[in-house]
């Protein structure tokens, strides 16, 4: 090297350095996805790309499903597409699919040929279903909405017979097949138009399914979704509007988790009844804008508030908080988990902009 070239090697290595710096301080960490394998240390999902400006996920997380089947493969809707990860939610990348804005993802248990259903809203085209099945490969339109303003907010595939499956719509809906997705009819329609959200099977009760709707509660179906009956909510001060999300306990039939502005609620009867569980933050003063119960752990809850998460490890009765790197105004709407290496891991969903999920 010439004497020469050096102050010219010096001033590409520091403005490398700076605008790497510059890329580096665009990441918005308001959005996209963290994971943790303990649930105390959190790392910043990438899409596993060398350039660290193309690595981040750009995008606000509206929901998180993992395969039943395949527990390391992990898929998040958002507000632009589809996005798909092999290792358990720590590199991600982008699926081609036409969608702009997703509501729903979800899987059947189908071991020789497994369906993956998404809900959302595709470029030019009404409000639609889509699945692909494994050995098709190919993705195919299940169900598209008569109008434009109504869409799809939550997909149901009962555990025991694929071919019953039940969807939510934005307009207070639920419509059920029982042919594999071929006809369609509307078993509830609810007076006031609210969004039915969270549809559930009971997967050791495949009978009970289970919804929340914002503005009307919480329902519940004892015969596969032929019919549903709405269970009255009633606990302290809160109100049925702010109730942001609901889970459920993989390992116990009829126990059911609310979340939102006012606090935890929690049900232990098929949502007879409801009781107020006590959080690090008190009733009123975080909203909760997320609720997860481990498949694995019923003791281990995780609720999601702005730029940070609380973990009980006793079923609600003690809690610790856990704050996100970076993150100072995201709020974490959506929680799943993986697995990856023999090790499981807990993956949570960022949004940034809460009125247009909520």
């Amino acid at each position: 090297m010439r004497k020469n070239d050096i102050p010219f090697l010096l001033l590409s290595i520091a403005l490398s350095f700076l605008f790497s710096s510059c890329r580096e301080s665009r990441i918005d960490y308001n959005k996209g996805v963290y994971y943790s394998t303990n649930q105390k240390d959190w790392e910043y999902a990438t899409t596993g790309r060398n350039n660290r400006t193309e690595s981040a996920i750009p995008v606000d997380v509206t929901c998180i499903s993992t395969n039943p089947i395949k527990l390391n493969e992990v898929y998040i809707g958002t507000n632009n597409g589809v996005y798909f990860s092999k290792n358990g939610g720590k590199e991600w990348e982008k699926l081609s699919t036409n969608f702009k804005e997703v509501f729903d993802i979800a899987f059947d248990l189908e071991n020789e040929d497994q369906s993956v259903y998404i809900a959302g809203i595709e470029n030019g085209k009404k409000p639609n279903v889509k699945r692909k099945t494994s050995k098709k490969n190919k993705w195919e339109t299940v169900y598209e909405s008569i109008v434009e303003s109504i869409s799809i907010r939550s997909i149901a595939i009962s555990p025991k017979d694929k071919n019953v499956i039940l969807l939510g719509t934005s307009a207070g809906e639920v419509l059920r097949s029982s042919d594999y997705g071929n006809t369609w009819r509307i078993v509830l329609r609810m007076k006031e138009k609210s969004s039915v959200r969270f549809l559930n099977f009971e997967e050791r009760s495949p009978n009970i399914v289970w919804f929340f709707s914002p503005s009307k509660g919480f329902f519940l179906s004892r015969d596969a979704g032929v019919s549903f009956e709405e269970k009255k909510i009633k606990a302290n001060n809160f109100q049925i509007k702010d109730i942001y999300h609901a889970s459920s306990s993989k390992s116990t039939p009829g126990v059911y988790y609310l979340s939102g502005k006012d606090g935890l609620l929690v049900s232990k009867d098929f949502g007879e009844n409801w009781e107020v569980v006590s959080t690090l933050a008190p009733e009123g003063s975080t909203p909760l804008y997320s609720v997860s119960v481990n498949p694995k752990n019923s003791k281990n809850i995780l609720v999601g508030t702005f730029y940070g998460i609380m973990v009980s490890e006793d079923g609600g009765i003690t809690w610790r908080s856990e704050v996100l790197k970076n993150v100072t105004k995201g709020a974490i709407t959506s929680i799943s988990y993986s697995e990856y290496d023999n090790k499981q891991i807990t993956v949570i969903g960022l949004h940034s902009s809460l009125k247009k999920i909520f």
